[in-house]
């Protein structure tokens, strides 16, 4: 599990014992940025036979990878051991979206 994961449970088992606006505006934009990770979960239909990984760099370049993509300190985008990947998309992070947890390994 990782942290949108676990942000997603959170806001959708939280329970309030008082009438608390702030906690639900604060839930609602914790389900929102969830969904906003949710919607860029790649369509592995479309991934080549050999891509194993998907991951979308700094610069809303999403790629498809055969090893396991990285972040070298420093880079704003992944690089994989193999070295052997393809763009797959070019798309716009939102605002809040922290490109180092958009990587996806094959279900």
């Amino acid at each position: 599990m990782n942290f949108i994961d676990a942000a997603g449970v959170v806001a959708e088992s939280g329970e309030f014992l008082i009438d608390d606006s702030l906690a639900r505006d604060a839930r609602q934009i914790v389900m929102d940025i969830v969904a906003a990770y949710d919607a860029l979960a790649p369509d592995w239909a479309n991934a080549p036979d050999w891509a194993q990984w998907c991951a979308i760099d700094a610069g809303g370049v999403q790629c498809w990878y055969d090893g396991e993509p990285n972040v070298r300190i420093g880079a704003c985008a992944w690089i994989s051991q193999d070295e052997r990947y393809v763009i797959y998309r070019k798309i716009n992070l939102s605002l809040g979206i922290d490109w180092r947890l958009c990587k996806w390994q094959r279900p």
